[in-house]
Parts: C-alpha cells; structure tokens; sequence
C-alpha cells in the first residue's frame, strides 16, 4: 500500500498511455504501425509532431482497449497542445 501525499498525478498524456500498453502486451512499432496506418504515422505521433486523429482513437480503443479518456488529452510538450483531435484521415 502505497503512501498517500494528498498530491494527485494527471494520468499520462496519450503518448504514454500508447507506450505503456506497447510494453505491457510486449508490442512493437510495427504492431503499431498496424494500427495507426503507418510506420510514419508511428513515428510523428510518438515524436510529438502529430496528434492522434479520432480514427486512429477508435481503432486503439478497439484493438488495444486503451480507454478513450487516456487517447483524447492534449499532447504535452508540442506545438499541438491545444489541438486535442483532428479530422480522421
């Protein structure tokens, strides 16, 4: 049991949920890939340069069952912060 600090943590941005689940279930980026459309789709969401668009939400929740919730927050630390989802492709 762990000690509570009175100081709750935000859950991960969606980034991290994805590389969380990618280990937890032992994936690859190719796993991935399958997912997202493409090796570079891969690559500019994990490197912060793309938000997720609500296709790519939709089938992680469907196939990877990562909860919406987690899918949908704003990425930190990009110039996409503000824009949460864009137009599916």
């Amino acid at each position: 049991m762990g000690i509570n600090t009175g100081i709750s943590t935000p859950p991960p941005d969606f980034i991290e949920a994805i590389k969380l689940r990618t280990a937890w279930r032992g994936l690859t980026r190719q796993d991935l890939a399958q997912v997202l459309g493409s090796n570079s789709s891969v690559s500019e969401v994990l490197s912060r340069k793309r938000p997720l668009t609500l296709a790519m939400i939709q089938r992680l929740h469907k196939k990877w069952n990562i909860p919406p919730e987690s899918l949908i927050r704003p990425m930190t630390g990009s110039l996409h912060s503000k824009r949460v989802v864009t137009q599916a492709i």
